[in-house]
């Protein structure tokens, strides 16, 4: 008995191990795939479900134009402006498999009705007598501009209609549901200490010859910007203090009144504001109204993003602070009156240590334009809206009265605490007070003169002169 045992014992062990082979050829890879699932979906599920559903397709329709651009101003568009599928492809979106269409919404327009997502520009909503379009529940509606609600265009009152239908708002406001931000800052894990090279950042800085640039050509804007400019235009090229400097003002555009140059070329063009910015230490970065918010590509394109010291007006101080680098603005609320700013930046520019202040930020972060006009082709902002439609959990359908919310009184107050304001209304007062008497206007004169050459100056007029405005606003 025993020797027939060990006689099948080999035989039994042959089997034995024939199965443990089976055993690993049939199950191991499926033992494998299910240790490689549970680790993935343990450790990251997060990452795991877009890899899942970024494979659908997402359709969005321009269902408008964008400042009268067709194909919104967007390069890889087919040839017929039909479709792109380029744009999340080349910004190396996270999630890019979403398209771009463009064909006017329209209730019988079939091929829509597939759409995805469509956008309307606000600027260009079509005629609040024309029917708008049939949607589908599935689509998202989005409202979209770059501007503030004075230049929204026709009142949205009367695509109120319309609005009701709007899913996700995207604005420069960061209360949007899908933000189109202008510009942002991200803050190195560390600070540079590399000392020589600040000193020559700083050095370079200080051999510019010129002191202030101002680039416009939008002359007619709610807040009147080109008097705060004009004023610190005249006081800085005729102050004393400014005499050693070999071009104080740099006036490009159509707007000034003081020997204005033409822009040389695109301001989109980088060597264009290079040469300009090569030659000037401060920009003035003026938005053409005072809203919350409001940073556009003056401040981080003609600026920042070509080393130049901007001037800031729009936001409150307190908007810059939330998005720009640290201490890399010099903003006029914080000055009484343009001629105190105008005596703040000729001792500025003579002074390295505090302009080497303006400038550390570059060691400690990097800022980057991402809207320049009405160029979207380099905004992160279609790398979001393609996300959010993939999204799992995408923003929440709009609640806001979009009327009510983009309006004027809304997004730009009445701002009470503009220090240079009221001495800017004061003066316009006085203008209108002087044309109806047939006084002459004070202009390019010191006050202390005009009040000695006048004896029939006005109780507000040398208050004002007290208050330390030296020069009035001009045209």
């Amino acid at each position: 008995m025993q020797r027939a045992m060990s006689r099948t014992a080999p035989l039994v062990q042959l089997v034995k191990r024939g199965l443990r082979a089976r055993y690993v050829r049939t199950f191991l890879p499926f033992t494998f795939l299910f240790l490689v699932t549970f680790q993935i979906f343990d450790i990251d599920p997060v990452d795991f479900t877009p890899l899942l559903i970024s494979q659908i397709n997402k359709k969005i329709v321009l269902a408008t134009k964008f400042y009268g651009y067709k194909s919104w101003n967007l390069t890889g568009f087919a040839s017929d402006h039909s479709s792109s599928l380029s744009i999340f492809t080349r910004l190396q979106c996270p999630i890019s498999t979403c398209s771009l269409y463009f064909t006017p919404f329209d209730p019988y327009v079939t091929q829509n009705l597939d759409a995805d997502a469509a956008i309307f520009h606000a600027r260009d909503l079509p005629s609040p007598s024309s029917s708008h379009p049939l949607k589908q529940p599935s689509q998202k509606w989005v409202f979209l501009t770059l501007e503030t609600p004075f230049h929204t265009g026709i009142p949205l009152s009367e695509h109120g209609s319309l609005l009701e239908l709007i899913d996700w708002t995207s604005t420069y406001t960061s209360d949007s549901d899908i933000p189109a931000l202008y510009g942002k800052y991200d803050k190195f894990p560390t600070e540079s200490k590399d000392k020589v090279h600040i000193r020559k950042l700083v050095d370079k800085f200080m051999r510019r010859k010129g002191l202030v640039a101002h680039l416009v050509s939008n002359c007619k804007t709610p807040n009147n910007r080109h008097r705060y400019s004009n004023a610190l235009k005249r006081h800085l090229l005729t102050s004393s203090s400014a005499a050693n400097l070999n071009f104080v003002f740099g006036n490009f555009g159509k707007c000034t009144m003081w020997h204005s140059k033409p822009i040389p070329c695109s301001l989109t063009d980088g060597s264009c504001l290079k040469n300009i910015a090569k030659d000037y230490q401060f920009l003035l970065t003026f938005e053409n109204s005072l809203c919350r918010e409001y940073i556009t590509e003056k401040f981080w394109w003609n600026a920042l993003q070509h080393g130049l010291i901007p001037i800031v007006m729009g936001g409150r101080k307190a908007d810059y602070e939330a998005y720009a680098p640290p201490n890399s603005f010099i903003h006029v609320d914080d000055f009484n009156n343009s001629t105190i700013l105008a005596e703040y930046l000729i001792r500025l520019s003579k002074d390295p240590v505090e302009i080497r202040k303006y400038l550390r930020w570059k060691y400690q972060g990097k800022a980057t334009s991402m809207i320049q006009g009405t160029d979207l082709n380099t905004s992160p902002y279609w790398c979001n809206l393609c996300a959010a439609l993939h999204s799992p959990h995408p923003p929440k359908k709009n609640d806001k009265d979009i009327m009510k919310w983009w309006s004027v009184e809304e997004q730009c107050p009445d701002r009470e605490d503009i220090p240079w304001m009221d001495l800017q209304d004061l003066q316009l007062k006085l203008h209108a007070a002087d044309a109806v008497i047939g006084r002459p206007r004070i202009t390019g004169h010191r006050p202390e003169a005009a009040a000695a050459s006048q004896p029939g100056q006005s109780i507000e007029a040398m208050a004002l002169s007290a208050g330390g405005q030296q020069f009035l606003f001009g045209q």
